[in-house]
This record gives structure tokens, sequence and C-alpha cells, in this order.
């Protein structure tokens, strides 16, 4: 078993592993000349905590389109001189099964629940920002109701079992849907999914959207991402998008405040160890 080759790390041995794999991202963004913005609960935490929401133990980075995409190329041809870090895309890697990519530091090994995800270490979410048309309410509803169902698709295709929970006849249903998707594979969803981004995607666009991974409620004006500004991440020197105060807003509401005692956990089912070495 993992945990008699080594200790499972405690969360802020986690946190550590994962400044670590930050540190080394921000220097390859800037070897190459790609910006990055923390985005999510990363961005929160940099706002609100100046470094991770205290019970938080990820990290997450979106980047636009063309950037992502130069990033991928890169880390494909140099992968034998980043090691031990890597990045995780599932055009580049046949084990990698989700849409967005991974930088990873070989030198930790993570354990997922109900996922077998073999080459990950700490890590860092890599998101693709895409660039799009304002739709009407109806159009915008259907959209996010598409992705939701793709991601959820590729979430089924990489569990080892099928999720527990809710009535017989909704158990049923997810049995169908978990079938499916274990028959197709994850790869065929990911394809789905950038597809359906690429369609929606414009250059004359005026919304910032993630568009392979979050709701279409959640875009916003481009112009939030227009520049970027420094921001201190547990003593990180971190890019965050200048119209960050606007980001936090559409996604969190009063984001300075606290959620309350019993919303304060993780919400990533994983457990990481350190390599012997």
């Amino acid at each position: 078993m993992e945990s008699e080759k080594s200790a499972e790390l405690s969360m802020r041995e986690v946190q550590c592993a994962i400044l670590e794999t930050l540190d080394s991202f921000i220097k390859l963004c800037d070897k190459i000349g790609i910006d990055y913005y923390l985005t999510f609960g990363s961005l929160l935490g940099a706002v609100r905590h100046k470094g991770f929401i205290p019970w938080d133990d990820d990290l997450d980075i979106c980047i636009f389109r063309d950037d992502y995409e130069k990033l991928v190329r890169y880390c494909h041809k140099q992968k034998k001189r980043l090691y031990p870090f890597s990045l995780l895309e599932y055009r580049t890697n046949k084990d990698y099964p989700y849409p967005i990519a991974r930088y990873t530091n070989q030198n930790y090994r993570a354990i997922f629940d109900n996922v077998d995800l073999p080459n990950c270490g700490a890590f860092i979410d890599v998101y693709p920002i895409d660039v799009v048309k304002a739709p009407g309410m109806v159009y915008g509803k259907y959209l996010t109701m598409k992705r939701r169902f793709l991601k959820r698709l590729v979430e089924y295709s990489c569990y080892s079992d099928i999720p527990r929970g809710g009535s017989f006849i909704r158990f049923q249903m997810k049995k169908r849907i978990f079938q499916y998707a274990k028959h197709k594979g994850s790869k065929y969803f990911c394809y789905k999914l950038n597809k359906h981004a690429q369609k929606i995607s414009s250059r004359n666009g005026d919304c910032a959207y993630l568009a392979v991974w979050d709701n279409y409620t959640y875009r916003v004006d481009k112009s939030y991402y227009s520049s970027y500004q420094y921001g201190s991440f547990e003593g990180l020197k971190v890019k965050i998008p200048a119209g960050y105060k606007r980001i936090l807003e559409a996604k969190y509401g009063d984001y300075m405040t606290l959620p309350s005692e019993k919303e304060r956990v993780p919400h990533h089912h994983f457990h990481l160890f350190k390599n012997n070495i």
C-alpha cells in the first residue's frame, strides 16, 4: 500500500507541495512568454487570504486559448527537460482523462478517490479561457446544460464505480449513464467539450468564459482579463486579472465574507504522498 511506503501529507504539507509546483509553473510561463491568471478559489484566496483558503487543497490557473495551446505544445516537446514537472493533457497523455490540463510535480504521488489517475503528483489545474459572444438567456441556459452534461459524462467515464446516493430510479439512470460513459471513454467527451468550446468562440466576442468547465452563467466581460496586476500568494508574486473584483462578485457574491464553519471543508478527494527518491 502507498501509505506503507510514505506517510500521507497533511493539509499544510499538500499546500506547500502545490506552492513548489506553482513556483515552477510561474517560471515556465515567464520563460515562454505566457500570461496566466489565478482563478476560482485560488483567486479568492489570493485576494482574501493572501494565499490558500485555509481549508482548500488545490490551485487553479486560467490562460487564454492561444497561450494555452502554446503551453501544451511546449510542454509536450520539452517533457524530458521539464522533469520532475510535466503537463498532463488529454491529447498528449493517453491516461489523462480531463478536458483541462494539469501541471504536476512528480516528486509526489496523488491517489484519488474513485478515479485511477497515474503519473499525477502535486498539481495545478490549468483552464483555457475562450472568448465568446454573449447569447440570449434561453440559448445561454442551453449551453450551460450541454456543457454540464458533457462534463458529467467525462466524470462518469473516469469513475471506477457508479456514484451512490439518490432514489432507486435515480440510481438506475446513473447506471445507464455510467455504462454509456465507460463505453465511449473520457477522450470522446473531452473532444466533444472542446468542439463545443470552439463552436461558440469568437475573436470578436465580448465575454471571457472557461467553456470546457464552468457554467455559462459565469462568463464575464473579457476586459476584466485585459491586463493583470500582481498579488501575493503565500509569499509568491502571482498574476491576478485586473478586473478581479468583478470576477469574484460574479462567482461568489460578497466574496470577502467567510462561509459558515460547516462549509469550510476541502472539495477535492485525493491523498498526496512524497515519492521515495
